[in-house]
């Protein structure tokens, strides 16, 4: 369910809207590192925009990201949880299956400085560090900065 104030570009929203575990905050479209620089050469994008990516999304995922599915839905929600989904369709965009939840103040989102239109972004847990594409423009870049801010308050110490 989404409220009013929930952020995120228009098909994440409505793919928000069909989840039936509490209000969502905030949601964004994330996708594998590979599959940024896969849509880039499908679409014909001259040599020059491949070069503008981060290297972190030049790189081809590994570890636990190496099994992510290429796009997906990052959801938070009202506890300041995270759950990750995977996105199923292409136009309209479908809370698929949950890849992944962390509760709040056992994950931090981190999103990596750059330029162009994707962000690297780093989900760190435990040991363990998941990097993935965000687009950097309008309701996701507001999500985006939702969740990070949310994440990393959630860690905050207590006095």
């Amino acid at each position: 369910m989404i409220s009013q104030e929930t952020v995120g570009e228009p098909a994440a929203l409505r793919a928000a809207g069909e989840w039936a575990g509490g209000i969502a905050q905030a949601i964004v479209l994330l996708r594998r590192p590979d599959a940024v620089k896969a849509e880039i050469d499908r679409r014909g994008t001259p040599l020059a925009s491949l070069l503008g990516l981060p290297e972190a999304l030049r790189r081809a995922p590994e570890g636990p990201g190496a099994h992510l599915p290429p796009r997906m839905l990052l959801l938070l929600d009202s506890a300041c949880a995270l759950r990750l989904f995977e996105a199923e369709r292409e136009v309209e965009l479908r809370l698929g299956e949950e890849v992944a939840s962390w509760r709040a103040g056992t994950v931090k989102m981190t999103v990596q400085p750059g330029r162009g239109r994707f962000r690297p972004v780093e989900i760190a847990y435990g040991g363990e560090q998941l990097v993935v594409a965000a687009p950097w423009r309008g309701g996701a870049q507001a999500a985006l900065r939702l969740i990070e801010e949310r994440t990393g308050f959630a860690r905050a110490p207590v006095f």
